[in-house]
């Protein structure tokens, strides 16, 4: 989630590119107007966290109504396809000392189950999709954010 007061706001669908997004907007928030604060979640700061569901944030900004709201989609397949290869390679990270992470059992329980089950166990709970999941109210209805097709936007170079 990227939000610029009185401006903008990102919500952050998960395997989607919002952080290679958030890191571009890091390195060029010095050439950003200044005169409005943005916030930039990166770890869970009280309700505000980088995945935080566009339901959610309405009750926390005052301007939420106001503001352009964005967000980007991707394939639901790709992205379930990616989380499932994260797992895999944290794993290998993992066993080869490449990495350390709190707790890798979660991780190593995932790459044992095929990737049908995968995608049952942790996206089954997305039965209206992923845009509607962290873009619209929890009864469907829509929230005013703007969607752009990941499949569609331009590498940077």
């Amino acid at each position: 989630m990227i939000y610029h007061s009185d401006r903008s706001l990102f919500i952050h669908i998960p395997r989607t590119s919002g952080m290679n997004l958030t890191m571009t907007v890091c390195k060029n928030q010095n050439r950003l107007e200044d005169e409005a604060p943005m916030i930039v979640a990166g770890s869970p700061v009280g309700p505000i966290t980088r995945h935080a569901r566009a339901d959610s944030l309405r009750f926390f900004l005052n301007d939420f109504h106001r503001i352009e709201k964005l967000t980007i989609v991707r394939n639901p397949w790709r992205i379930a396809e990616s989380t499932y290869r994260y797992f895999h390679e944290k794993v290998r990270q993992v066993k080869a000392g490449e990495a350390w992470v709190k707790n890798p059992w979660p991780f190593a329980r995932e790459v044992d189950i095929p990737f049908p089950a995968f995608v049952q166990r942790h996206f089954a709970y997305l039965g209206k999709g992923f845009y509607e999941h962290w873009c619209c109210r929890y009864d469907g209805e829509e929230l005013g954010v703007r969607a752009f097709k990941y499949e569609e936007l331009d590498e940077p170079e």
